[in-house]
């Protein structure tokens, strides 16, 4: 694995998030944001968003005295999009924990967004030597990321390829994006672009990473690895009904599986809840992390190469 070291102040990590494109990610590279110092923050995005989505949350986590780390997946944001990869769950966890293990993080407050809080949950499984705590916004326990709907898309994928326009693919994102919302006001015009930009830059690409995720295959169950999670858990909720709403049989799922498991939810909020409460994340944060004690860490990369191919953790060089 090949590291191009970057410091980041918060600023400049701002400004490297909305301006680079995904097209710039060579075909085995991921996007790693890091702003501030003190302990190590990391956090996971998914699909919708990246690390654009917590560009709210960045300020407030470094005037808190942390070290965040964004680790956006092969697929997401502005990481690479490769045609064929492995992008089930477990590699994309494997994925992380190369990562984690060549910069050298250690007992970090982990934050999941949507499937991104199923990568933790698998991450604190696998590894609790990386994990302190794990924040899970509005994170299902997911066993697969191929979804049913992913699966009847990728049916059609030749057919969407020729009629899906930029145009189309904006549309819906702000569609789903109000409908996802308990607090719909952040979605504006620029957001929308910002949000729509990895799909847009290159739909078909877009398409075929879909289909590629609705391919993938996990190599065991979550709900067998739950149990195993020694760390704190919290499962942020938004307590206003939207699009995409946790059930409460995934949320008893978790509380019945892992020995220290709490939900808190969230006023007003959405699935979006780094949008609409970023104030939330922090505050969960600090009940987790605490300020006391400094951690000074290597530098890290704003861009991590890894092979294209199903990654362990013994594969970092």
């Amino acid at each position: 694995m090949i590291v191009k070291t970057r410091s980041l102040p918060v600023l400049l990590a701002l400004v490297t998030i909305l301006s680079a494109t995904a097209a710039r990610a060579s075909e085995d590279s991921l996007h790693v944001v890091d702003v501030g110092l003190g302990r190590p923050v990391v956090i996971i995005p998914w699909l919708v968003g990246g690390a654009y989505g917590f560009r709210n949350v960045l300020p407030l986590l470094r005037e808190g005295g942390y070290r965040t780390f964004i680790i956006e997946p092969l697929g997401v944001g502005e990481s690479a999009r490769p045609r064929e990869a492995d992008y089930s769950l477990d590699a994309q966890t494997d994925r992380v924990v190369a990562v984690l293990d060549r910069l050298e993080i250690r007992d970090a407050t982990v934050v999941g967004h949507g499937l991104g809080g199923a990568i933790a949950y698998r991450l604190a499984a696998a590894r609790p030597d990386l994990v302190r705590a794990v924040i899970s916004i509005e994170g299902h326990p997911a066993e697969t990321a191929a979804s049913p709907g992913l699966k009847k898309a990728r049916r059609f994928a030749f057919l969407i390829k020729l009629f899906v326009t930029k145009g189309k693919v904006r549309k819906r994102m702000r569609e789903g994006l109000i409908a996802s919302s308990g607090n719909a006001s952040w979605v504006v015009d620029d957001v929308v672009d910002h949000y729509a930009a990895p799909a847009t830059a290159n739909v078909k690409r877009a398409i075929d990473v879909l289909a590629a995720i609705a391919r993938s295959r996990e190599r065991e169950p979550l709900r067998r690895r739950l149990p195993s999670i020694r760390c704190p858990v919290e499962l942020l909720i938004g307590d206003t009904h939207h699009q995409g709403s946790m059930d409460q049989g995934a949320v008893e799922l978790l509380r019945s599986s892992i020995p220290d498991f709490s939900v808190t939810r969230i006023p007003g909020a959405g699935f979006f809840i780094q949008e609409e409460r970023p104030q939330a994340i922090r505050s969960a944060v600090d009940r987790h992390a605490g300020t006391s004690r400094k951690h000074r860490l290597p530098p890290a990369p704003g861009r991590i190469r890894m092979p294209r191919e199903h990654v362990s953790r013994r594969d970092c060089r």
